[in-house]
């Protein structure tokens, strides 16, 4: 029954940095809701069991080319959400982050205030500001078709190569290499609130969907400061 409940429901997260403050601090313990965007469940074997046991209706979304399913979803991805996610640095840990573009969008940094689709997004209350820079470029999406030369190879080889599994090598015959490439899932665009210190989307780019475990949604004690017990996050 824990395993059921902390896999498919939710379970605790502690914050190791402060790379989301003011908003949620090192120290922190937070509340991740699962059951927010769907439980990810992999395998054809566990995703069969669960058609038998639930109706189909609640297999929110399906992506049989990555061989996943979310499951039991109450809402959708948004701007602004404060998600935890597997981190694309160490797959053994966990991040925090906010989510600021969705897929399709463009995104572009001047001066450290963010753009979508070039226009500018309203800072969030108690965030700390930079002067980073980040050239515009738009958030893949599932189905999102490029053609492959050098400037799409520089802007998105990383997350073909890392999360698709297409793995790009030159070849003498050039008849063989592929025109263009279609993305298979959606990704997301995540910042800490503490912009000056925090490594998020800018440092190692965009968040895979079927990386994100679920929403952080209320700080359930802390270990920092005494009086942090069951806020909700926003």
């Amino acid at each position: 029954m824990i395993f059921l409940f902390t896999g498919f429901i939710g379970s605790a997260y502690e914050i190791p940095s402060d790379s989301m403050s003011p908003t949620v601090i090192q120290g922190d313990y937070l509340w991740c809701n699962k059951l927010a965007y769907g439980t990810v469940v992999r395998g054809d074997i566990f995703q069969s069991f669960l058609k038998l046991i639930f109706h189909p209706s609640r297999i929110y979304f399906r992506n049989p080319e990555l061989n996943y399913s979310r499951v039991f979803c109450t809402s959708q991805i948004r701007r602004s959400d404060i998600v935890i996610f597997k981190s694309p640095e160490r797959n053994d840990e966990s991040m925090v982050k906010r989510i600021v573009g969705l897929p399709g969008e463009t995104v572009e940094m001047r001066r450290g205030m963010v753009y979508i689709n070039s226009t500018l997004v309203k800072p969030i209350l108690g965030e700390a500001a930079d002067t980073c820079d980040l050239t515009a470029i738009q958030i893949p999406y599932r189905g999102m078709t490029i053609h492959l030369n050098k400037t799409s190879l520089q802007k998105f080889r990383q997350v073909m190569e890392v999360y698709e599994g297409f793995h790009i090598s030159l070849l003498q015959d050039t008849s063989k290499i592929a025109c263009t490439y279609t993305f298979r899932q959606d990704y997301y665009f995540a910042l800490g609130d503490n912009r000056p210190n925090s490594r998020d989307s800018r440092s190692w780019g965009f968040v895979p969907e079927d990386y994100i475990i679920g929403r952080a949604e209320a700080v359930l004690f802390s270990t920092a400061k005494l009086n942090r017990v069951l806020r909700l996050i926003q």
